[in-house]
């Protein structure tokens, strides 16, 4: 794994519970996906997710905090005094979601993945394309 989970801060506190995560390597954040779930015992984790975030293409450096809030907002980044940056994300969800304490993430890193291909009935109502992901640091 090429991050560490730091801990959720402020669990049910609207407009202000986050996820902390912190870089171990240089990486493209575009190849981690949180999972919203739940503990079934202090050792399961509920198979299937409730909801997940993908984050954006960009890349962070070995020490960079990747800050995912579960409200709405735009991504920003602020430089720490150390040298390593703050990276911060927002879910989008209207009111908090992690005020229960059986509620968890589950931090996935998919360095490679597929995706099934679409099944459109015309190209007319296709969306336009995604650009690929970038290719990770030394590869």
């Amino acid at each position: 794994m090429r991050v560490q989970v730091v801990g959720i801060t402020d669990r049910g506190i609207a407009n202000q519970e986050r996820l902390h995560l912190r870089a171990i390597v240089n990486l493209n954040i575009a190849y981690l996906v949180v999972l919203n779930s739940r503990y079934g015992t202090a050792a399961t984790v509920f198979p299937g997710a409730l909801a997940a975030y993908w984050f954006p293409g960009k890349m962070v450096m070995a020490g960079d905090n990747i800050i995912l809030y579960s409200n709405a907002g735009p991504p920003t980044q602020e430089a720490n005094p150390q040298g390593t940056s703050n990276h911060f994300y927002h879910w989008g969800f209207p009111k908090a979601i992690w005020a229960d304490p059986a509620s968890c993430v589950v931090v996935l890193d998919t360095n490679d993945w597929l995706a099934s291909p679409p099944q459109f009935s015309t190209p007319a109502v296709a969306p336009p394309a995604l650009p690929p992901l970038p290719p990770l640091p030394g590869h």
